[in-house]
């Protein structure tokens, strides 16, 4: 999906042209696409998620690749080399592991996981049982951030069932560009609440229309 299949049908809506948009310039649409998907990834990492083979570090505690933003599951060992699949690998709580031994973090280093633990507060670190030795390969799935769009060719990260959700984040935030008319403020709220509730997210969308809470956070 492209950029421009998102922003396009926004500016007709609006009545603007694409190839020279006169409230907003190409670039600002671009950023609101762009934070669209961040806003997206942020609350469903599945929406940008890859599976692939990553060498592990030595020691129990290990981290995402740099632009991965959430564990989703360790899948399997995948041998030395990262091509050769192994033993499937489990999920555990780490107090389990630490149950069974105080010391696990400290235990030889071995050439095969067999567990993994994780914490969703901290979201891009994970532990591994046995400690792995430096190099060993396993599959991960992972939430991914998405890249910045550019250009109105540029392709999103994001399928294209989130074409939806992402218009009406754009409508969101062209709408909020002139919050000083109540009228276009209230279509930037419903906007951003359809955003959310497309999302599961029913109770940040009670909140956008709830006058006690501090409005642009979202944003």
């Amino acid at each position: 999906m492209q950029a421009k299949q998102i922003i396009k049908p926004v500016l007709d809506a609006l009545n603007e042209d694409i190839a020279d948009p006169v409230r907003w310039t190409r670039e600002d649409l671009l950023e609101f696409v762009t934070d669209g998907m961040y806003q997206i990834v942020l609350l469903r990492p599945d929406a940008n998620a890859v599976v692939e083979a990553v060498p592990l570090a030595g020691g129990s505690k290990q981290t995402l690749p740099a632009r991965g933003t959430q564990l989703l599951g360790v899948v399997r060992n995948m041998g030395a080399d990262g091509r050769t699949p192994g033993r499937a690998v489990s999920l555990v709580e780490r107090p389990a592991l630490d149950a069974v031994s105080r010391m696990w973090h400290m235990d030889a280093p071995c050439s095969e996981i067999d567990h993994y633990a994780y914490n969703e507060k901290v979201p891009t670190v994970f532990w591994v049982c046995p400690v792995p030795e430096e190099g060993v390969w396993v599959e991960l799935e992972y939430g991914v951030v998405p890249s910045a769009l550019t250009g109105l060719d540029d392709e999103t990260d994001l399928g294209d069932i989130w074409k939806g959700p992402l218009m009406d984040y754009v409508f969101h935030r062209c709408y909020g560009v002139n919050a000083s008319s109540p009228a276009d403020l209230m279509k930037s709220k419903e906007y951003l609440s359809r955003f959310y509730l497309s999302l599961g997210e029913e109770a940040k969308a009670r909140l956008v229309f709830n006058p006690n809470a501090e409005q642009g956070s979202a944003s």
